[in-house]
């Protein structure tokens, strides 16, 4: 019993002042969380916007690529609805909404012809 009192009596406490271990997860969680903030949801939003105006800039004649990986050529776009009709084949038409251009491959084209002009 003497030696463990020996011991505890001769331990040193942490130095004050300094970085203690016990403060690691919580650093390691806020950088996490400044990443996430600064990263991860300005990319999302970037491609909300990317999606969105794959929809709104769409005209008819564009060639698209819809999120079931469908390629097609618009024939029409409902001004009242969200909504587009794609042609995929020569006597096949689907209608679908605007959201579901997943790639617009005539804006992207029109996107780079323009940046060549402004060059």
């Amino acid at each position: 019993m003497l030696s463990s009192l020996f011991v505890f009596a001769t331990t040193k406490p942490p130095p004050s002042g300094g970085f203690d271990a016990n403060y690691f997860p919580l650093l390691m969680l806020g950088l996490m969380a400044l990443f996430f903030f600064l990263v991860i949801i300005p990319g999302q939003r970037r491609k909300q916007r990317e999606q969105q105006e794959m929809g709104t800039k769409a005209e008819k004649g564009d060639k698209v690529l819809t999120i079931a990986g469908i390629y097609g050529t618009i024939v029409s776009i409902s001004d009242k609805e969200d909504e587009i009709v794609v042609q995929v084949a020569d006597n096949t038409r689907m209608k679908m909404t605007k959201t579901s251009i997943h790639v617009n491959y005539t804006l992207a084209e029109r996107k780079k012809a323009a940046g060549e002009k402004g060059k």
